[in-house]
């Protein structure tokens, strides 16, 4: 299956102050996937899946002193599905496990915020980090176990790949 891709992004820093930087950037990108497989019946389809997708990202660094950095910054992503996600069908050998892929998922979208505490302690020999993170993820992509199937060579763990909304979040 022929995978294109082509993407442009740019990318600023502008000094606030001394001590406080912003960062921001874009990305455009635009993916398409011709698939050739057959149907059911046996017959060779070839379906196109074109998808365009946008990311952004806008962040401060502030340098509170020498060896204390906050660093904050929010975020979209996006992530086309591959096109085993989409069209899988059988066995896949490294797992022994039946997949099963679905062509009508989308694009993952994300929205992710971070805040970052670094401090160097002990004159500049250790390094502490502080990492809150929290993201919500539309269309997230991901093998759902859906029972089992039996085959002449004995039972296998059945996956259908699925899209669900999601939140993750955490401490680092």
């Amino acid at each position: 299956s022929p995978k294109t891709s082509a993407g442009l992004f740019r990318t600023e820093h502008i000094d606030l102050s001394e001590r406080l930087e912003l960062e921001s950037g874009g990305r455009i990108e635009g993916t398409r996937i011709d698939v050739f497989t057959y149907s059911t019946a046996g017959d060779l389809i070839t379906p196109r899946h074109t998808f365009l997708n946008h990311a952004l990202s806008v962040g401060l660094n502030w340098s509170i002193h020498d060896s204390l950095r906050l660093r904050t910054n929010i975020s979209t992503a996006f992530r086309p599905p591959h096109v085993s996600e989409l069209y899988s069908a059988g066995l896949h050998h490294g797992s022994a496990a039946i997949e099963m892929g679905d062509a009508t998922l989308g694009t993952e979208r994300a929205m992710k915020a971070t805040a970052d505490l670094e401090a160097f302690v002990l004159r500049g020999k250790l390094r502490l980090d502080l990492t809150l993170h929290a993201s919500r993820i539309g269309g997230f992509i991901q093998l759902r176990p859906d029972g089992y199937l039996l085959t002449i060579r004995g039972a296998f763990p059945r996956f259908q790949y699925v899209a669900s909304d999601v939140w993750m979040h955490g401490l680092d």
